[in-house]
């Protein structure tokens, strides 16, 4: 990881790599949320994921939301 790549980060002009992240977790022995998110952004995401679970079929509900519990499942192992 060159200096240039850190710096974009901290500038805020691109966001790390979901597998960086989770290699950072590793080596520091914690978890995503360790690391700051503003609550903005995260009303955002919560948003997005309504608006696009609302125009879903109703199968694609009903598997939206198996994919929610198998997710669940996993975390909380």
């Amino acid at each position: 990881m060159n200096y240039k790549y850190i710096y974009n980060f901290e500038t805020g002009r691109s966001a790390p790599s979901l597998e960086l992240i989770m290699k950072l977790c590793d080596v520091l022995h914690t978890t995503p949320d360790y690391f700051p998110v503003g609550a903005e952004s995260l009303l955002q995401l919560d948003k997005r994921i309504s608006s696009k679970a609302e125009s879903l079929s109703a199968d694609n509900k009903k598997l939206l939301d198996g994919i929610i519990d198998l997710m669940l499942s996993r975390q909380n192992k």
